[in-house]
């Protein structure tokens, strides 16, 4: 479960457009900022950053959560706390 998105997708942060994996790993290699080829809008990992909000509420009250939860003979909590201190 990720709380904060993954590096795994990008997108356009203003249309919403998906990017392509490949092509945003050069562009970063060659020091090139990434762009939209919809909107040139800018493009970033589907993440959280500090500061942002999550867009999505966060799955520990769904009922999938919990019914999964519960089968769970073991948990692990990789990184930090789930609340930024301001």
């Amino acid at each position: 479960m990720e709380a904060h998105g993954s590096f795994a997708s990008q997108g356009c942060i203003d249309c919403k457009a998906p990017f392509d994996g490949a092509e945003i790993r050069k562009l970063i290699q060659e020091e090139r900022i990434p762009r939209c080829n919809r909107c040139r809008g800018l493009v970033k990992p589907n993440i959280v950053f500090f500061g942002e909000a999550v867009s999505v509420p966060f799955p520990f009250a769904t009922p999938r959560f919990v019914s999964q939860f519960c089968l769970c003979t073991r948990v692990y909590r990789l990184g930090r706390f789930l609340v930024l201190m301001m």
